[in-house]
């Protein structure tokens, strides 16, 4: 089996043009025609991660954060150069699935909410597989075959040319609404006189979306989903803002890692207890003065549920495909001196 068609599987149920604009999922390092000796899963893409998959002769590494968010302008002697150097000297592949699997119905998440039980479930950001109409006014003597791959990195479809009297031309089309910031970044990184307008969404699909929000099947000690949240996610410690004594709630919030952004979003749903990692100390005072509840695993725990759903999925593509889970614990530690 070609590395190539474990990639295409995968985007059958968390496809790259799924994913937010400023993520980066896709293929990071490596050859995707060669042939996939066995496939090692893991969180992040660290030094202890690589010489598991050497250890366990494995040429593919999927991940779920990237192990390029940004350009590498230089490969030097730093940790991330030396990750680079050991991966290309092994022949190993690394394939990540971030912000494409976290909107995907397999998602952490969802694991989270069926664990806790929670019904009627709906998105804290429904972006849906929703398509937006663009129209790019291109600038002067640019042609439409300079933003070919720009179009193409995008999904776009549907594409029209309007050329005007003054020798410029209007592009217009669609692509999904995830997806719009990138094509806008790109153009302009062509040139900053390209101008483009982006319209409402004009279809979408409800099965794709980040965060989720449900009810539990009644009122709970919100000191019991705490526990249940502990031990879903195989925690040592957990975080929780102070007014969870003595609270009950039945509406819940999930936002696997970094979660600070939906907070208001999930107080604005009704929600009476958030589950996330990364929030920050003007968050809990957030949640003091409104009254909702936060419970934080680390960033980790919160998402390490990625490798066994992931191998549950390759597993069901092809049985005969060597699969592992890394050993490689968080990298977040709290310490006690009692």
């Amino acid at each position: 089996m070609k590395i190539r068609e474990i990639i295409e599987y995968i985007n059958t149920f968390a496809s790259e043009k799924w994913q937010y604009s400023w993520d980066n999922s896709g293929l990071q390092v490596g050859d995707m025609n060669s042939d996939v000796t066995g496939v090692l899963l893991c969180v992040d893409v660290l030094a202890d991660v690589i010489d598991e998959a050497i250890e366990k002769g494995c040429n593919l590494i999927i991940s779920h954060h990237p192990l390029l968010f940004s350009g590498v302008k230089r490969i030097t002697d730093d940790y991330k150069s030396d990750i680079i150097r050991k991966l290309i000297k092994n022949d190993i592949s690394v394939y990540s699935s971030h912000t494409s699997f976290d909107v995907s119905e397999y998602s952490m998440n969802r694991y989270i909410a069926s664990e806790l039980g929670l019904t009627s479930l709906r998105y804290l950001d429904n972006i849906s597989e929703m398509k937006c109409t663009f129209s790019v006014v291109a600038a002067k003597n640019c042609t439409f075959e300079g933003f070919a791959d720009v179009f193409e990195g995008v999904n776009a479809e549907n594409i029209t040319i309007v050329n005007t009297q003054d020798g410029r031309m209007i592009i217009n089309g669609t692509c999904f609404k995830s997806l719009s910031g990138k094509l806008t970044q790109k153009l302009h990184r062509i040139n900053p006189e390209n101008t483009v307008t982006v319209s409402e969404c004009i279809s979408a699909d409800s099965h794709i979306g980040l965060g989720l929000i449900g009810d539990l099947p009644g009122k709970m000690p919100a000191e019991d989903v705490i526990h249940s949240v502990r031990n879903i996610c195989a925690s040592g410690v957990i975080k929780a803002s102070r007014n969870y004594k003595g609270k009950k709630v039945r509406t819940v919030a999930i936002c696997s890692g970094s979660g600070s952004d939906y907070l208001k979003t999930a107080m604005r749903m009704g929600a009476d207890l958030y589950i996330c990692a990364d929030l920050k100390w003007s968050d809990f005072l957030v949640c003091e003065e409104s009254g909702i509840t936060a419970v934080c695993p680390t960033h980790f725990e919160s998402e390490q549920s990625f490798i066994s759903i992931m191998k549950a999925k390759l597993a069901e593509y092809d049985k005969n495909v060597r699969i592992f889970e890394s050993k490689c614990t968080d990298i977040e530690v709290f310490l006690n001196f009692d």
